[in-house]
C-alpha cells in the first residue's frame, strides 16, 4: 500500500509517499502527478521518498519519467538510493535532494 499526500506552498507542491511504490500505486500515483500538472502548470513539484521502503521496477519508471519532467525528488535510504542513483546517471541534472 502506498500513502499520497499532497502538500500546497507558495512555492511548490509537494507529493509526501509512504509506503510501498508497486502495483496499482503506481498508476494511481502517475494519475495524482498528471492532475497536479495540469491544475497546477505553474507550480514545481517535488515528490518525497523519505516514506518510501519499497520500489518495484515499475515504480522505478515513474519516478525516473518524473524525474525527466522536471520534478525534484526529495530521498533518503538504501531502497531510493538505487533508484535515485540510477536517476542521477541517466540525467545529472536531475534535482535530487538528499535528506538524512
Amino acid at each position: 500500500m502506498l500513502q499520497v499526500t499532497v502538500e500546497h506552498a507558495d512555492a511548490h507542491i509537494t507529493l509526501k509517499l509512504e509506503g510501498k511504490l508497486k502495483g496499482p500505486w503506481v498508476d494511481e500515483l502517475e494519475r495524482c502527478w498528471l492532475t497536479l500538472a495540469s491544475t497546477a502548470p505553474d507550480k514545481p513539484v517535488r515528490v518525497d521518498l523519505t516514506g518510501v521502503g519499497f520500489i518495484a521496477p515499475e515504480g522505478g519508471n515513474l519516478i525516473r519519467k518524473m524525474a525527466g519532467a522536471g520534478v525534484e525528488l526529495i530521498a533518503s535510504g538504501p531502497t531510493v538510493d538505487v533508484i535515485v542513483n540510477d536517476v542521477r546517471a541517466q540525467n545529472s541534472h536531475i534535482p535530487i535532494r538528499r535528506v538524512g
